[in-house]
């Protein structure tokens, strides 16, 4: 794999442009974790702000690389925002797509951003937490009222403060949080209370939020690869899966594992992100285009999400699973155990967050 990913990477890398002059805005002050951030305001996350007019660039063709299917909504939604880039910077910036896995697995995909590759993808926030601890909390369990709120947090101090460090210190720019639905647990055994996870073997990402959460439940986290999932299933490597359940029902796992707990743990936000070298090729009017048609794109496929959870309730009851719907107060009060184990977040951080997340209007 290593050899392979040397290969993919050395392909992008002749496709990479050099940055062309240093950033715009100021270094970010650190954040110390110990006070709440204060609110910018306002609902969508500010633009670049665009200091010339000309939008004279040389062409860029960027690799939008995921590792769901074509099918999948998530993919299309943000297949569509490229399009729509590529339209609103009069084909000055084109995409290829790839699917599936092409360029390899997500952590592969970061690590390729991270070095400068022009490749645009969908990350977990937890992803991130190599760089910088603390932005893995905007995936806690059980934090927010609803998806509004959790992409409000884009509009605060703190997030600025957190993507502009990830973009000078580790390449990786972030265009916008994406909310991409309420996570629910899938399993090959009945789930209807948290003791019935106790040693459940359960599928993470890779994120440490999810493995300790799981932990917190008396599970064994196994780390597999989404793509991978259904054979696991099916094999008996995991017992259990969880995702929005558009994403578990899109790759079919209604087949291999016949009861779906209505858990909704975590309201699942990625990001939609490319290298911070890529990104400062383009001319800062583009940039402002580029962040409100992301953000855009992110509240659209919100509001799909919410308005299409029940019809896939329903889905996952003809293909033939047991639904449960449990008492969701009992899971939360047992998720937050996670947190004494979350060493690497600065002091305070929880309390912080979730006293700026009253803060919000959304």
């Amino acid at each position: 794999m290593k050899k392979v990913l040397a290969l993919v990477l050395a392909f992008c890398m002749i496709f990479a442009f050099t940055a062309c002059g240093s950033k715009e805005t100021p270094a970010p002050a650190q954040n110390s974790g110990t006070s709440a951030p204060a609110q910018t305001g306002g609902n969508t996350p500010a633009a670049p702000a665009a200091t010339s007019s000309d939008k004279t660039m040389d062409p860029i063709t960027i690799k939008m690389a995921m590792t769901l299917e074509e099918t999948n909504s998530q993919y299309i939604c943000v297949k569509k925002f490229c399009e729509s880039v590529t339209e609103a910077t009069d084909g000055n910036i084109k995409f290829e797509f790839y699917p599936n896995g092409l360029l390899g697995s997500q952590a592969d995909v970061v690590e390729m951003v991270n070095q400068g590759a022009p490749i645009l993808s969908i990350f977990s926030t937890g992803y991130y937490t190599d760089y910088d601890a603390d932005f893995g909390i905007i995936n806690g369990p059980y934090l927010y009222k609803n998806w509004r709120q959790e992409l409000a947090v884009g509009t605060t101090d703190w997030y600025s403060e957190k993507t502009d460090k990830l973009a000078s210190e580790s390449n990786l720019r972030i265009l916008t949080l994406f909310y991409t639905g309420t996570r629910h647990l899938l399993s090959t055994k009945p789930v209807q209370q948290p003791s019935d996870i106790k040693g459940m073997k359960v599928r993470f990402p890779g994120d440490v939020i999810y493995s300790e959460l799981w932990k917190a439940f008396g599970g064994a986290p196994v780390q597999l690869a989404w793509g991978e999932v259904y054979q696991g299933l099916q094999q008996g490597v995991v017992e259990a899966a969880e995702a929005p359940l558009s994403t578990m029902f899109n790759s079919s796992l209604q087949e291999v594992a016949k009861n779906l707990t209505l858990t909704g743990h975590i309201m699942c936000a990625d990001t939609i992100c490319l290298s911070e070298s890529t990104w400062q090729q383009i001319p800062a009017e583009y940039q402002a285009v580029i962040s409100e048609l992301a953000y855009k794109a992110a509240y659209g496929f919100g509001e799909e999400q919410e308005s299409g959870d029940a019809g896939f309730v329903q889905k996952f009851k003809d293909a033939g699973c047991n639904v449960y719907e449990v008492n969701t107060e009992e899971f939360a009060k047992i998720a937050v155990n996670m947190y004494p184990n979350m060493t690497q977040y600065s002091d305070g951080l929880v309390d912080n967050y979730k006293a700026m997340l009253e803060t919000l209007s959304y």
